[in-house]
């Protein structure tokens, strides 16, 4: 826009004072010398704008490509850091298969690659040897929850629902089984479990967490 508006300007000016210059006369009232300074600053001017907007562009374009290029490169980096641990975690495991730690941090690796089986296989191991860890229960229902395209598997829903039994007060394993439960169709449960979700954004709930 500021390019348009100086090379119409230079126009302008070149329409004015090229007939004054060309002959002998002085229509426009300005000393000559001002006329040929006025001449040659204007269209330079408009020149210097387009080369200035030019390389701005430029700059900004270039500016953005690093930016891009500095966040995949940090996003590959993580993803080799995620491979690296996964690795060491595997061999950790190999010669201590009883860690139920390991095997849960294995599965929040897993997780976070979108890898919902292989989590799903290492959260059923954390769960196996802590099977009264609400936190490993529910982390491997989820990751089964996933890795079925939302559907719980009959032996995970009755796992949160033994949850949800020990602690009422477990609002991601009452989201999850109303998640299910809607899925499926089921809304009579759905609706169940969402109403027990509704205490939660209540005014007596939120003084109590505070």
């Amino acid at each position: 826009m500021v390019i348009v508006f100086w090379f119409f300007i230079a126009a302008i000016t070149l329409v004015a004072l090229l007939p004054a210059l060309l002959g002998n006369r002085n229509d426009c009232g300005l000393p000559r010398i001002v006329q040929i300074i006025f001449l040659i600053l204007i269209p330079a001017l408009g020149l210097g704008f387009y080369w200035v907007e030019t390389n701005s562009q430029t700059l900004v374009r270039y500016t953005l490509l690093e930016e891009e290029s500095r966040l995949a490169k940090k996003e590959r980096s993580k993803i080799k850091e995620i491979h690296q641990l996964i690795a060491h975690l595997k061999m950790h495991l190999s010669l201590y298969p009883l860690d139920s730690k390991g095997w849960y941090a294995l599965g929040k690796l897993y997780s976070v690659e979108d890898k919902h089986k292989k989590a799903a296989e290492a959260f059923e191991k954390a769960y196996q040897q802590q099977p009264d860890d609400e936190e490993y229960s529910f982390s491997y229902a989820k990751s089964v929850f996933f890795e079925n395209n939302g559907y719980l598997t009959p032996s995970t829903e009755t796992l949160l629902q033994k949850v949800v039994e020990k602690d009422p007060e477990n609002y991601s394993a009452l989201n999850l089984l109303a998640t299910n439960y809607y899925l499926q169709r089921q809304y009579r449960f759905a609706i169940m479990y969402w109403e027990r979700l509704l205490h939660f954004f209540s005014f007596d709930h939120k003084e109590k967490q505070r």
